[in-house]
């Protein structure tokens, strides 16, 4: 008996066919995508890339894109011929350096110590465990200008304190990584993070900050009897100047013995503008390194006050070293615009640093308010015998340390819209020029910009290195250290978040890789190619002005006729 047929096969129905070429398309393209990758890897200069392919893009005029392209790929310590030579000493800014809880308030209760009150998953923690005791440990006792009664908060220390803000948030890492590359390592590098809430004086005083620093470099000099390269970064660069200024008050002689090169690193030399604004009413743009404080204590404690908000930055003795320093020669005289009635358009009146300091430094006290702002030949400040209360970092009032051999690197990022000043509003005229009610943010918004970095502006990253080399301004750089001002424009790659290795913002240029290229340069002393100006701003014609502006305000130097050098 014959058996009897199966059922015949179906044939594949339209949907099937199309789910079958649709995922031999997926793996045809993937395995394209997974050659084209592989290429990619192996491809290191454009001597790489096969005939054909050059041909084509000699026609389409891209070659030297590609050969730009594959040069952005290669890492800043494969392009440095030279090895670890000068120690590395690195100052970081406000951002950089965490801050740790050592001795928690009764609103935090235990279970939080050395947990980060600043940086890192511990300030999350903590703002969202209670926000106002985060902001009363932040803040500082207006008397003693340090930490309140039963709290301690202190800087991390090492390079764990710098080198992440928070997971997938790099800071330092990207150059201390390069670093290592070239040959550095703890003998030859040291990352001195401070607290950078306090007054420059209370540094020392509290944890002999400055002290600490000194010997740290001593240490690091003496290993292979080798100068060393310091590099202080936004507020980092004023500490920096401090300290310099503080160590030729206690060891003349002292900087043209250990130190090879000072860096400026998106230095605020001359202070910037949005922390007068934080200062003046607890207000600043998130452009700023603080700024980001704001919106912080916008969602979770809207219960504050701006008088409120403004108070705590006034505790924070660091942040005023980081007002505007010049006065009107530098600033102008309209740095910020007061209207007296809120509904009034177009009048306001006109004041600038000169006008405001004075109520200002009076209203901070002596902590905040202790600092320097104008600008005065150099000359012997404060009580003969305390090189504590004589130092400043202001570089308009003290000279540069008679150290011929020195060079000096402003290094910065232009290109991008910074703070440069407000229009603020308030009923009726202050009682004094502290108390200018608020930033008045309807129709333009209150807040105009100029050129910079997107935090400190022009004037203060560039302005000093002009002046320094300027031979009218002589008394200022007694020695005739070698000033070198290397600017780079705000280059930023659209799909990177943040902005890729050739954008110039003030935080994420310690990613750059052009710039790290050059402080290692620098660092392992085949400096050669990055001792010429590299500007691509106005700085030429922006120190050129407020030198004009400068010399009418300062008169000759004390005792002699107008320096011609």
């Amino acid at each position: 008996m014959a058996a009897t047929a199966g059922p015949a096969a179906e044939a594949p129905s339209p949907l099937s066919r199309r789910r079958l070429a649709t995922a031999a398309a997926i793996a045809v393209l993937s395995m394209g995508w997974l050659r084209a990758a592989d290429v990619v890897r192996r491809t290191k200069t454009v001597d790489d890339v096969p005939d054909l392919a050059i041909d084509l893009l000699h026609r389409m005029n891209w070659t030297q894109r590609v050969v730009d392209h594959l040069e952005s790929r290669r890492s800043p310590s494969s392009r440095i011929n030279g090895t670890a030579k000068h120690p590395l000493v690195l100052v970081p800014g406000i951002i950089s350096c965490g801050l740790e809880l050592w001795k928690p308030g009764e609103c935090f209760g235990r279970g939080l110590f050395r947990q980060r009150l600043w940086g890192g998953l511990g300030m999350a923690r903590a703002i969202l465990r209670n926000v106002s005791c985060w902001l009363d440990h932040m803040s500082l006792d207006a008397e003693t200008g340090l930490d309140k009664a039963g709290h301690e908060v202190r800087a991390a220390e090492g390079y764990a304190g710098a080198d992440y803000f928070a997971p997938g948030y790099w800071l330092w890492s990207k150059l201390l990584v390069e670093a290592a590359a070239v040959g550095y390592d703890r003998n030859l590098m040291h990352l001195a993070c401070f607290d950078w809430r306090l007054s420059y004086a209370n540094l020392e005083r509290r944890d002999q900050y400055f002290t600490r620093l000194k010997s740290e470099i001593e240490i690091l000099v003496k290993r292979d009897g080798v100068k060393a390269v310091l590099l202080g970064h936004s507020m980092g660069a004023s500490v920096c100047m401090f300290f310099l200024s503080w160590v030729e008050l206690n060891e003349p002689g002292w900087t043209e013995k250990h130190i090879h090169t000072f860096v400026s690193l998106g230095g605020s030399l001359l202070g910037a503008v949005a922390p007068l604004g934080a200062v003046l009413s607890g207000e600043m743009q998130a452009t700023a390194q603080l700024g980001h404080v704001n919106e912080l204590l916008d969602r979770y404690a809207p219960h504050l006050t701006r008088s409120e908000q403004r108070d705590v930055y006034r505790s924070l003795g660091g942040l005023g070293s980081l007002l505007p320093k010049g006065g009107d020669a530098v600033w102008g005289e309209d740095l910020v615009r007061l209207m007296f009635d809120e509904n009034q358009r177009g009048e306001s009146t006109p004041l600038g640093m000169d006008a405001i300091a004075p109520d200002l430094r009076r209203a901070l006290g002596r902590h905040t308010g202790g600092y320097d702002l104008g600008a005065s030949w150099p000359q012997a400040r404060g009580p003969a015998g305390y090189p504590l209360l004589q130092a400043t970092e202001n570089p308009l009032v003290a000279a540069l340390p008679r150290a011929p051999s020195l060079s000096v690197f402003c290094i910065y990022g232009v290109g991008i819209e910074t703070e440069r000043r407000y229009r603020y509003t308030r009923d009726g005229a202050p009682d004094d020029l502290s108390d200018l009610g608020v930033i008045d943010f309807r129709d333009d918004g209150g807040v105009d910009t100029g050129d910079g970095d997107g935090t400190v502006p022009l004037e203060s990253l560039g302005v000093p290195c002009a002046l320094w080399r300027d031979a009218r301004f002589k008394p200022f750089n007694p020695a005739g250290a070698t000033t070198i001002i290397r600017e780079h424009r705000d280059d930023p790659d659209r799909f990177a978040p943040r902005g890729g290795p050739a954008t110039s913002k003030h935080v994420e240029i310690l990613g750059n890789f052009h710039v790290i290229f050059e402080i290692l340069k620098i660092a392992t002393g085949d400096d050669a190619d990055v001792l010429e100006d590299n500007v691509v701003s106005e700085i030429k014609n922006v120190s050129a002005a407020i030198s004009e502006r400068l010399l009418a305000k300062l008169g000759p130097p004390p005792g002699r006729g107008l320096w011609r050098g």
